[in-house]
């Protein structure tokens, strides 16, 4: 699984035609935006019989919603996109996954230098190596 098919699996489900989406490195520029990082986990198990018989896979990733000055509406936002995760499972490119949510909300990270407000949520991804 990589950071672009979940980039691609939450651009469907975020219904705001203002958001921007990135992986990797946000445009600052850009009011309301979305962009997704990976983060160092180590929750990858190989059964025993080795790696051809571990169905699932981990990857760990933070979200860093950046939604505008107010920061009431950047929370809503941020925890929006929170509930799209916690707990929840869905097909991502062909691949079932199942999300473990870090934090039990949003963190509030402060505001960028344009006095934009940006909230990160850590999460979990479990997901199935033979799906496709």
């Amino acid at each position: 699984m990589f950071l672009k098919d979940i980039r691609e699996w939450l651009k469907e489900k975020v219904n705001d035609s203002e958001v921007s989406f990135f992986i990797g490195k946000i445009d600052a520029s850009k009011e309301k935006a979305i962009c997704i990082y990976n983060r160092p986990g180590n929750n990858n198990k190989i059964a025993v019989g080795g790696l051809e018989n571990t169905s699932t896979a981990n990857k760990s990733i933070c979200i860093l919603v950046h939604w505008n000055k107010n920061c009431d509406t950047s929370e809503r936002a941020a925890k929006g996109i929170y509930d799209l995760f916690n707990g929840n499972k869905a097909v991502i490119n062909n691949v079932n996954a199942f999300f473990v949510m870090k934090n039990d909300e949003p963190i509030g990270v402060g505001t960028d230098s344009t006095d934009i407000y940006e909230f990160a949520i850590d999460l979990n991804i479990t997901y199935g190596r033979n799906d496709n």
